[in-house]
């Protein structure tokens, strides 16, 4: 039977050919599905700006509908659609001017917590603390594993040399 193109947004499919594709995505029954699926994701206050430029489409308004939809050179929305975005717009706003606090890790506050906790415990102990990186008994029992699991000796993490450049700061 031949491959199959499928069209998302009109639902329909059809034999796939770049001539048949090429047919299809430019007419416009597909721009107009296209333009209304890529509309629905369109902030409030461009919505708004748009529909403010046209002029009320006298035929959706009295009829309830337009032969034209969503390709209508005129606005389909009701006073009430404009509240509803107006008021959509105004808490984005709103949301945007709030600071939201920081959420994903600060590696840089990471380490700098696991350099106070060794000093800490060198600190508080009477002799030299040496920590001894343990492997996970997970990965213990994997034969030939990758050097990038093993893990590395302490004193090439957190004992830098002065002289050594390094970028955590």
């Amino acid at each position: 039977m031949g491959k199959r193109y499928y069209c998302d947004y009109c639902e329909r499919s059809f034999a796939d050919g770049a001539e048949n594709r090429k047919k299809h995505l430019a007419s416009v029954h597909h721009q107009k599905l296209r333009k209304t699926h890529y509309d629905t994701f369109q902030s409030p206050s461009l919505l708004l700006e748009e529909n403010n430029a046209k002029r009320p489409c006298r035929k959706f308004h009295q009829e309830g509908h337009c032969d034209y939809g969503s390709c209508c050179k005129y606005s389909h929305l009701t006073p009430e659609d404009v509240q509803k975005l107006q008021e959509l717009d105004r808490q984005e706003k709103l949301a945007a001017a709030i600071e939201k606090p920081r959420v994903e890790p600060d590696i840089d506050e990471w380490v700098k917590s696991k350099m106070s906790k060794i000093e800490k415990l060198s600190s508080s102990s009477t002799g030299t603390t040496t920590l001894i990186p343990v492997l996970p008994s997970v990965l213990s029992n994997i034969p030939n594993i990758p050097p990038s699991l093993i893990p590395c000796k302490s004193s090439d993490v957190f004992h830098l040399n002065k002289e050594a450049p390094h970028f955590w700061s």
